[in-house]
């Protein structure tokens, strides 16, 4: 049981710590940090290394959940404190809430299918793990302990039943002319080059990169002067994951998804 109110509707915010770590923490109405669900991110999401924007989507949609809770009038922090969660037809409602991106009034955004049942995975998760502590007051032989099992399993499989798969679209690469008039306007002097004179060796840099390279926009951005080993016989570009990097400024920092090395062809 909380100490003190966390009136709703909660929200959440992203915060850069002072070593550079980017994390978000959710908020109630007065702009304070809430108990449970900031334990559960500390614990399942920042310490594990989830991205930032794994971070957000998670935690928007716990808090989602719990604002959801509040406006039917149903107390999510006793139900899971006393094991009795949600039935069915209020695990349904939850799940339709939870195809809503925004909150504001009676208006929202629905999602795609895929990110639709991630958020209620992310709420499943959050449930599951809130549950524990009271399931280990209780002896695993005793009924009660199976029975409060049977209802967390009941709602963890309902939570995410019935959500269709997302759909596929196929991917459309350029033509081989396509691309070689693209590298073409890139180059710095071009006729057809669109970029400014001081910024075109800057942007011919970045559309060969991503070309030549086959990286992510995230992974690009992300790059830095050590990881450029452009002398040789092998020219090597290293992408490094740098998600919480003390000395990148930006607000929405580049993430990378994977360590690798490149090897590079020069184009002239």
């Amino acid at each position: 049981m909380n100490l003190y109110p966390e009136p709703r509707p909660w929200r959440v915010e992203p915060h850069r710590m002072p070593g550079g770590e980017n994390i978000v923490s959710v908020i109630d109405d007065r702009g304070m940090p809430v108990w449970w669900p900031n334990i559960y991110h500390v614990f399942e999401l920042r310490n594990a290394g989830k991205s930032l924007t794994v971070q957000k989507r998670q935690m928007n949609a716990i808090a989602d959940a719990y604002n959801w809770a509040e406006q039917v009038g149903i107390d999510l922090d006793g139900r899971i404190e006393n094991l009795r969660f949600l039935n069915y037809a209020e695990t349904k409602a939850l799940q339709a809430r939870l195809q809503l991106s925004k909150t504001e009034g009676e208006n929202g955004v629905v999602v795609g299918n895929d990110y639709w049942k991630d958020r209620c995975r992310a709420v499943r998760n959050y449930v599951e793990w809130r549950a524990r502590d009271p399931l280990q007051r209780i002896v695993r032989a005793n009924d009660c302990y199976l029975e409060a099992q049977l209802r967390l399993d009941r709602f963890s499989e309902s939570i995410v039943a019935g959500i269709g798969k997302g759909k596929k679209f196929k991917a459309y690469g350029l033509s081989d002319a396509e691309q070689e008039a693209l590298l073409f306007a890139a180059m710095p002097g071009s006729r057809s080059n669109p970029f400014e004179k001081q910024h075109q060796f800057r942007n011919f840099a970045i559309v060969f990169a991503l070309y030549d390279l086959g990286c992510r926009a995230g992974e690009l951005l992300g790059l830095k002067r050590n990881d450029l080993l452009l002398s040789g016989s092998r020219p090597l570009v290293t992408i490094e994951r740098r998600q919480n990097d003390p000395d990148d400024p930006r607000s929405r920092p580049a993430n990378a998804k994977t360590l690798l090395s490149i090897g590079v062809q020069f184009w002239v």
